[in-house]
């Protein structure tokens, strides 16, 4: 997810950055926020105690688009540009060929002398006609940053620190919102304190466009059911070599039943979503989740509660029996020492493999 612009704090994915487009695809539509949300993007529905809004979004993805053939399962993307990640999954999405999100480099540098140091400007004046929604990418966070939009400096809320106003941040590492525009010019400046590495960028992506997307998916007749550990769809198409993609992290625990028919569970993007295909006609589609080693852990509790009646009632007789208290007893340390060597010898093993993997990665770049 941090491919196409969500913050990440260490090993930890979190739900800001990201774009309106992105939300949608993954089903949230809904936001809580103290400020009046746009009302060319939200629908106010409720308001708390005088302080916190809820809002729906006008126009949204619904819950599992339909795709064409593997066009999505099959998407390789790069963790470095956020922005041509995102125009690469709308156009496999949709078929076209169209950007979704235009991108404007921020290369002209002035300099600002003050009295020990110097700042470094990066700014650009937009001229936005259609509905659209920008983000500022900054690919390099080894120092810290300010955005100015239309020469007021943004607010950034961080962990234990809702006035923050510098980027990166906790908590704020992706893109950064810079709110819906239409018919006007917007400027962007970027403050930092040192040349960066890799210039920031502007994104202006088109509402239009995702809108369209949004009507094309809602054309398909869909029923949709959720209970506890399940998920029933009934949605018909009228092609063949089409996919249901569904936006629930793909686990193995899954169990597809499509028209009375069990058939295998795919994955796309990573993991971040569920692959199913389609037949021409009416799909009825039943999800069931079941963890993965439940069956497993079921029969080794069961046994181990026999085994632990038979030791109560034969605890005596064992007693007497000096072969198999030392079973017991090595098998209980053979056990533990196994346990050991999983759970932090191997497994810390596995991660310096992984370290070494993602900095021989980033050496490359």
């Amino acid at each position: 997810m941090t491919a196409v612009g969500y913050s990440e704090n260490y090993n930890r994915l979190l739900d800001n950055g990201g774009t309106i487009f992105t939300d949608s695809l993954l089903g949230v539509k809904e936001i809580v926020t103290r400020e009046e949300p746009d009302a060319m993007l939200y629908d106010t529905d409720t308001y708390i105690d005088n302080e916190y809004y809820i809002a729906k979004m006008k126009k949204a993805f619904p819950f599992g688009i339909v795709t064409a053939g593997d066009s999505i399962k099959d998407l390789e993307i790069d963790i470095i540009d956020s922005f041509a990640n995102i125009n690469l999954l709308y156009q496999r999405l949709t078929g076209s060929q169209e950007i979704l999100i235009k991108s404007y480099e921020l290369v002209d540098c002035q300099v600002e002398e003050l009295e020990g140091y110097s700042l470094f400007h990066y700014s650009m004046d937009i001229d936005v006609n259609k509905e659209s929604m920008l983000y500022v990418q900054i690919p390099d966070q080894n120092q810290r940053y300010m955005i100015y939009l239309n020469d007021e400096v943004m607010t950034l809320p961080a962990l234990e620190n809702e006035s923050n106003q510098f980027f990166p941040d906790y908590f704020v590492t992706g893109l950064v919102s810079c709110g819906a525009h239409k018919e006007e010019t917007v400027k962007v400046d970027i403050v930092c304190a040192s040349e960066p590495e890799t210039f920031a960028s502007v994104g202006v992506l088109n509402l239009g466009l995702m809108y369209e997307a949004v009507d094309v998916q809602n054309k398909y007749g869909r029923e949709v059911d959720a209970g506890k550990n399940n998920l029933h769809y009934n949605i018909d198409v009228d092609k063949d070599d089409q996919y249901l993609m569904i936006p629930i992290s793909y686990d193995g625990g899954y169990r597809v039943v499509r028209n009375g028919v069990t058939i295998e569970a795919e994955t796309a993007i990573n993991g971040a979503f569920i692959y199913i295909p389609l037949v021409r006609g009416t799909n009825d589609i039943e999800i069931k989740f079941y963890p993965t080693g439940l069956f497993a852990g079921c029969l080794i509790s069961l046994g181990g509660a026999l085994l632990a009646v038979l030791y109560i009632v034969f605890a005596r007789k064992l007693d007497k029996c000096k072969y198999i208290n030392s079973f017991a007893y090595y098998s209980f340390w053979i056990c533990t020492a196994g346990m050991f060597a999983y759970i932090y010898v191997w497994q810390f093993f596995k991660t310096i493999v992984l370290y070494a993997k993602v900095f021989k990665y980033l050496y490359s770049l």
